[in-house]
């Protein structure tokens, strides 16, 4: 008994480690299995429950006031509604309490002061980021003055808070000409955004840059997300641009959209099925809106299989830090804490609504004339956030090292040409070298011309699936939601960017 507690307890410890860990992934892998038989009969039949033709992006089944108002609320959470939630809770037994010890009635139980410090807590001096100031996404000032009347009188037409300008510097013409792939009831976009207010729990619409093509004509760029009136509550987003023109008196003439995924429909349906990892954590987190990969070609044989894909051009969110850990902290598996502007509140009378965006982009850089690494997140933004004019950024945070010269900017990524491959772990583990590697040697091998950084190295990155970055209307980046996922699943992605003639797309 002596020799197994004082000079082996490491080995004892591990042992019962090990035990432990083989016993919770068979149990996560029954888990699996269990929800793997009840999953694919709810994906066989999700087709026939969506209430309307997945051609039809705006179609107009009739619905009740109530859900029309809620659709068109754009804060997190209304204060009247929350203070009467609150006095009616506050009024009411609390149930079991008594049993417990506890204090018959909820009233005995409530402290003002701790509850009005308990709603949502705010972040000082937090900057902000200026939308229409961003050269790289708007690159003339007549494209920009076109998005942000456009932007404005969308914001008006769905949201309650918001109201349409008067007199907006460029209308719709009565004579528009509308070549689109959406639904085309109505004579212009506008008409058929609010109509789709009735069968829709939410929908967002951001205009997110915008280029001159010349004296009467401008492309805009678009993202467009829809809460999908199933009880999961799909996130639809799609992206597109859209060529406007304009005549002599401010007025859209012509207006052609283009859609980024051809194959619209299916892009449709696939988000609206419900996801396996999302039924796996139901309740967890809302379904998130995930980023476009837009698949072209796979290539590297039988033993070496990547996939060339387009990612479109987006605004992302980007902390970055040095990381002033061990590889083994796996610091790059989350989200830093500088990182974020404003607590969520998700539970009591005061609880926000929030949107989820997923993947989170990671990359391990090694800068010059210093051994540290340092780690870049691309965090995806909501549509819905992407409405605003300003975006917050955070202020200082008092946990963060100072030698790990942390920062956080919102960045404008042009469309890039990537090549990905299947992986089931974290952005540092070991395996990682390796697959970086082989797929280096693989694009290669193929003719493929990989990108290189200042420095003549290969640019590699790695999504998290797994991590769902969770914003307000108001406020930003509040939380990070982190969900386990079997590593045998491979539901994560290692990428390396590519030159963009090294892509020819499907038709």
């Amino acid at each position: 008994r002596d020799t197994v507690i004082f000079l082996e307890p490491q080995s004892v410890l591990s042992r019962v480690y090990s035990q432990f860990s083989q016993l919770k992934n068979s149990f996560e892998m029954i888990r699996i299995a269990i929800l793997t038989t009840l999953f694919l009969p709810i994906a066989l039949v999700s087709p026939f429950l969506i209430s309307s033709p997945p051609s039809a992006v705006f179609p107009t089944p009739s619905a009740t006031t109530e859900l029309f108002v809620t659709a068109k609320r754009k804060s997190s959470f209304v204060a009247e509604e929350a203070a009467r939630k609150d006095a009616e809770e506050r009024g009411g037994d609390v149930t079991g309490a008594q049993f417990f010890g506890g204090a018959k009635q909820k009233e005995e139980l409530f402290d003002p002061v701790a509850e009005k410090n308990a709603k949502v807590e705010r972040i000082t001096e937090v900057s902000s980021y200026v939308k229409w100031e961003d050269a790289n996404a708007f690159e003339d000032d007549f494209s920009q003055a076109i998005a942000r009347s456009l932007q404005g009188q969308i914001n008006g037409l769905l949201y309650a808070e918001d109201t349409t300008p008067e007199q907006p510097e460029f209308m719709y013409s009565s004579v528009l000409q509308w070549q689109s792939p959406f639904s085309q009831k109505y004579a212009t976009p506008f008409q058929e955004l609010e109509d789709g207010l009735s069968f829709y729990r939410r929908i967002d619409v951001a205009i997110t840059s915008g280029k001159s093509l010349s004296e009467t004509q401008v492309v805009l760029r678009w993202e467009i997300s829809v809460a999908w009136p199933n009880f999961w509550e799909s996130r639809v987003i799609l992206t597109g641009s859209s060529v406007v023109t304009i005549d002599g008196n401010k007025e859209i003439i012509k207006q052609v959209d283009t859609p980024d995924d051809e194959d619209l429909n299916a892009s449709i349906i696939s988000q609206t099925l419900p996801r396996f990892w999302d039924v796996y954590h139901f309740g967890m987190a809302p379904s998130a809106e995930l980023s476009p990969l837009l698949s072209g070609k796979g290539g590297g044989g039988l033993f070496n299989r990547y996939t060339v894909s387009t990612m479109p051009p987006r605004l992302v969110y980007q902390p970055e830090l040095f990381d002033l850990g061990e590889r083994e902290d796996g610091s790059a598996a989350f989200v830093p804490n500088h990182a974020f502007c404003e607590y969520i509140k998700t539970a009591g009378p005061y609880r926000q609504r929030y949107v989820t965006t997923s993947p989170v982009e990671v990359q391990i850089i090694r800068p010059p004339n210093t051994k540290t690494p340092r780690l870049k997140f691309s965090l995806p933004l909501s549509v819905e956030m992407q409405t605003n004019p300003t975006l917050p950024l955070p202020g200082d945070d008092p946990e963060t090292r100072p030698e790990a010269e942390a920062r956080a900017e919102y960045i404008w990524q042009a469309a890039r040409t990537v090549a990905t491959v299947p992986y089931g772990g974290n952005p540092q583990d070991d395996q990682v070298v390796e697959l970086r590697k082989k797929l280096y040697g693989a694009v290669i091998k193929d003719g493929l011309q990989p990108k290189t950084d200042s420095e003549g190295r290969p640019v590699f990155f790695f999504l998290t699936y797994d991590t769902k970055a969770c914003y307000t209307a108001e406020s930003g980046l509040g939380m990070c939601v982190y969900e386990y996922r079997a590593q045998f699943m491979k539901s994560q992605r290692v990428g390396i960017e590519l030159e963009s003639g090294s892509l020819t797309m499907k038709k």
